[in-house]
């Protein structure tokens, strides 16, 4: 019992710890910081941001990097291969009133502000995130 007791309260070290899923965001957490944990899905780039989606295994959260603030952030999640392990450090903030979208987090975005690749993804043959290539 007690093994068990000090094993869930172990350090993620050398880490951060997680301090929330994807689902648990929302419009009331803006300005908050944050960290999560998921897979990285591939990348819809703009000319000044590039958004990410982050899913875990409770949902999905869109990542904003803009390349002018942290040119080391956008360069290094470029580089990451789709479907790899990320630990991300942001911001949450409210997306402006036409961005919004249905969904539990439709209101906002995270600000990305530091990027821990945790697991590379090896290249796949196709994405299971493109519904598109799957057979049903």
């Amino acid at each position: 019992m007690f093994r068990l007791a000090r094993l869930l309260h172990a350090s993620s070290a050398p880490f951060p710890p997680r301090t929330h899923s994807c689902a648990q965001l929302s419009a009331d957490l803006a300005g908050a910081p944050v960290a999560l944990a998921g897979w990285l899905l591939p990348e819809r780039k703009g000319k000044v941001v590039s958004f990410y989606p982050l899913k875990d295994s409770e949902g999905t959260t869109q990542l904003v990097v803009n390349h002018a603030d942290h040119p080391d952030v956008a360069a290094l999640l470029s580089a990451i291969p789709p479907e790899s392990t990320v630990l991300v450090q942001g911001t949450v903030a409210l997306r402006p009133q036409s961005a919004r979208r249905a969904g539990p987090t439709g209101d906002i975005d995270v600000q990305v502000s530091k990027v821990t690749l945790l697991n590379p993804a090896t290249d796949m043959p196709f994405l299971p995130s493109n519904v598109h290539n799957l057979v049903f």
